[in-house]
């Protein structure tokens, strides 16, 4: 398909009606550099001043404006419009940001980056760099808060004159536009924190779920003195010292942060995700965070190969009498060769992961040895390759997963014993025929209703209904002394995992279904029902 470009145009001749136009109506931050160029060229116009004047003064920008203002000739002074924006302007806050106050604020980050638990970061000896370099400048800060800057003693040039703090906020981020990624989102990357505004939106628009997740960031800049400049802008001790933030800073940042993506990758967490590199950077890391997501990519798939064919060759074909005679031999007593048990949970869970490590440790009682899989820490998620590294690290005599099927997952090997412990009724386990394609080596146990074999199909020779189990080292197994009896003796009680007050969980599904037509009005007309049926005494119906 051949292309046809249009014909170019001659572009528009921008009139001096124009550019008062413009400092009338438009964007202020887009009026001072088309503002200043004009002057250049008709330094006496009053009415341009004038209007690049007034739009300093929306901006904030005290000393730029009042600079403007004495510049306009004496008989103005005595002009209502004139009058009235000098007073305005000269009731503004200071606007001029001292090195010292840059200074503080630089200080109080770098010792926070110095001090943090994981990955401890120390740029004292760029701090000198920065400091001649800002001492060159002259930084003030717009209503907006962002700080812009000029050469120092320059009036007529700006070297940063930018809204980035509104740039940032109309950024699109993935998250927030793709619904099912405010679920379990992958980490984000930024490169750049000069200025931090996109930093600290990531932060706060991503907050910790009440199961415990939140998003991983990764923090990379090239530059170390444009580094701290960044951190000269704004308080970000917070944000610095989350765990969950990692930072890469200098030189080989780009090499760093390759390498902690890379091994997230091989050990089966998620590890790409959107990347967004700033426009103010001086310089880009190298590796660029693109190569580095495609190297990531890439290293799922080495290592999801490698860990196959490790696992494939552990498992050959075994039956269930093989296997029959292995537990034999396994629990006698004396064996010296005791039963490996594979429990593959969640940490974000209220309930889950705290069940789940009760039966380890029963099973460990009954002298197993026993491999808990679980997300190393609260900003992890792990990939089906982490299902694979855990079976070839362990090398278990049986798999236990609560809740999921063997085919629901589709990464564990056939030939070895999978038992599903079912303790709530997910929808992926009462499928049209799911029970009959279980595999010989497949298990089921736990609270399991008579519809799942009538209905759907589960072999009742491979399953074991039974109350759901506790752990009689974490709850009191013996009855209530006599003495006590009247303390807690009551018709019902209730005992719940949920940790939400009825208002807070409210919040939260309401912001959850946000994107849903009519939710939210749904859920704030069901609300009140709600509570007042849960209010009312059980005699009453």
């Amino acid at each position: 398909m051949s292309l046809i470009a249009p014909p170019t145009s001659t572009p528009r001749r921008v009139t001096r009606e124009d550019i008062l136009q413009a400092g009338r109506n438009g964007s202020p931050w887009e009026f001072v550099p088309l503002g200043l160029a004009a002057l250049r060229v008709m330094s006496g116009d009053v009415e341009i001043r004038y209007f690049l004047g007034a739009a300093y003064a929306k901006l904030g920008l005290r000393t730029a404006a009042i600079e403007q203002l004495n510049r306009l000739p004496p008989e103005t002074g005595t002009d209502p419009n004139v009058a009235s924006l000098r007073a305005a302007t000269e009731s503004l806050p200071l606007d001029r940001v001292s090195i010292e106050e840059l200074a503080r604020t630089a200080t109080m980050n770098l010792e926070t980056l110095r001090q943090r638990d994981t990955d401890p970061l120390d740029l004292a000896s760029f701090v000198d760099s920065w400091r001649t370099q800002s001492e060159a400048m002259d930084w003030f800060r717009a209503r907006s808060g962002d700080l812009v800057c000029r050469a120092a003693g320059v009036v007529e040039t700006w070297i940063r004159f930018e809204p980035q703090r509104d740039m940032a906020a109309a950024l699109p981020l993935e998250h927030e536009s793709n619904q099912m990624a405010t679920v379990y989102a992958p980490p984000y990357f930024i490169e750049g924190v000069d200025p931090p505004w996109v930093f600290l939106r990531l932060c706060a628009s991503t907050p910790r779920r009440p199961d415990g997740y939140v998003r991983l960031i990764v923090l990379a800049q090239q530059d170390s003195v444009q580094f701290i400049r960044g951190l000269s802008h704004h308080d970000l001790r917070e944000h610095l010292a989350d765990p969950r933030v990692r930072i890469f800073v200098g030189e080989h940042a780009g090499g760093r942060a390759r390498e902690f993506v890379i091994a997230r990758a091989r050990a089966g967490l998620r590890s790409a995700g959107p990347a967004i590199a700033l426009p103010t950077n001086q310089s880009r890391v190298d590796p660029a965070l693109d190569a580095t997501m495609a190297a990531a990519i890439d290293a799922v798939r080495v290592q999801s190969e490698r860990v196959t064919s490790r696992v494939v060759s552990m498992y050959p074909e075994r039956d269930r009498q093989a296997w029959s005679e292995r537990y034999r031999v396994a629990l006698a007593p004396g064996s010296t060769d005791p039963l490996r048990v594979l429990i593959a949970t969640t940490r974000f869970s209220t309930f889950m992961r705290h069940s789940a490590g009760d039966l380890a440790e029963a099973f460990r009682l009954l002298g197993c040895r026993v491999l808990l899989q679980m997300e190393p820490d609260d900003h992890s998620l792990q990939d089906p390759l982490a299902d694979l590294i855990a079976v070839a690290d362990a090398n278990p005599d049986l798999v236990v997963v609560p809740n999921y099927l063997r085919s629901n997952l589709g990464t564990y090997p056939e030939s070895v014993p999978f038992l599903t412990w079912v303790q709530d009724a997910m929808p992926h386990l009462f499928g049209a025929g799911v029970g009959a394609r279980l595999h010989e080596l497949d298990f089921v146990a736990g609270n399991l209703g008579e519809e799942m074999f009538q209905t759907f199909g589960y072999p009742r020779s491979q399953s074991l209904a039974i109350p759901m189990a506790a752990s009689s080292r974490k709850f009191y197994p013996e009855p209530l002394a006599p003495a006590t009896t009247d303390r807690y003796a009551c018709e019902i009680a209730y005992v719940s995992h949920h940790a939400q007050t009825p208002e807070a969980l409210h919040a939260v599904r309401r912001q959850e279904g946000a994107s849903i037509p009519r939710a939210p009005a749904l859920l704030d007309a069901l609300f009140p029902l709600i509570l007042e049926a849960a209010n009312q005494p059980i005699a009453r119906g």
